[in-house]
């Protein structure tokens, strides 16, 4: 497994310590939020010559927005930035509220990624979905459908760990083993239920917020377990949104990490 690290950077003082200080607390690589790479779409030859001198900075791009024609071209646009910048994946999330989509709907966004998933693999780039809470695919059955219309091979499934546990899904591992064949990016983020005794009738966590790995109440002991069992050797990115400090949240995650992840659970999947 690949480590890596994504946080939003409200300041520039912020961003920076992000840049430098990834690789020395043992992350491989980032997956950038929209803000921090936007500004080089205008000009990528600037973003080629960071790459060269620092391959991992772009090593993923997370982009949120519509399926509508606008949508689709700003997505293609970043995804034709991904490559120039030796990105291996864009990381696309569905900014459209679920009530605002129907079953048809997510066969539809399925074709839709599919399309530009092709386009992406051309260019040497991976398009993977990422599931959120409140959008269009949220839970395991939505997951399940939306794979159902994916050609097989153009786009990969990104499970984030707090927003698998907003969904209800207490034992997000399970999620993992079930969908491990498309699985090809993990979100480790951790997250506190602000109201323990409410949930929706979906059954979903009628109020949450993110907190820093091993802060909350996501338990990653059957998460690293399924990641063992499955043999999944893909990237693990902290994605820290708990609003705490950049530097501190680079040592302590990478350590959190570390702490889970013995040889005999790797070799779980080798086997």
């Amino acid at each position: 497994m690949k480590f890596a690290f994504s946080a939003p950077t409200p300041s520039i003082s912020e961003q920076e310590v992000l840049f430098s200080q990834y690789r020395s607390n043992g992350y491989e690589g980032l997956q950038l939020k929209a803000a921090q790479y936007l500004p080089y779409l205008d000009e990528p030859e600037s973003a080629v010559r960071i790459a060269r001198a620092d391959p991992g900075r772009f090593s993923g791009l997370i982009f949120g927005g519509s399926l509508d024609e606008g949508g689709q071209n700003a997505l293609r646009r970043t995804i034709d930035f991904a490559a120039q910048v030796g990105s291996e994946r864009v990381i696309f999330w569905h900014g459209l509220p679920r009530a605002q989509a129907s079953p048809d709907d997510v066969a539809r966004f399925a074709s839709v990624l599919s399309r530009l998933g092709s386009v992406a693999k051309t260019k040497g780039v991976r398009l993977s979905l990422h599931h959120h809470y409140n959008h269009p695919v949220m839970f395991p059955p939505d997951i399940e459908l939306f794979f159902e219309h994916v050609e097989p091979g153009t786009v990969g499934l990104t499970i984030d760990t707090a927003h698998m546990w907003m969904a209800g899904q207490d034992d997000v591992g399970a999620t993992i083993k079930q969908f491990c064949e498309v699985l090809d990016n993990v979100h480790l983020k951790d997250c506190h239920d602000n109201a323990p005794h409410e949930r929706l009738s979906s059954g979903a966590r009628r109020e949450t917020s993110f907190r820093s790995l091993g802060q909350g109440e996501v338990d990653f002991d059957p998460i690293f377990a399924a990641l063992g069992s499955v043999g999944y050797s893909g990237w693990l990115c902290v994605d820290e949104e708990s609003g705490g400090d950049v530097a501190a949240s680079l040592k302590s995650s990478h350590d959190f990490i570390v702490r889970r992840i013995s040889v005999p659970l790797l070799a779980q999947g080798e086997e």
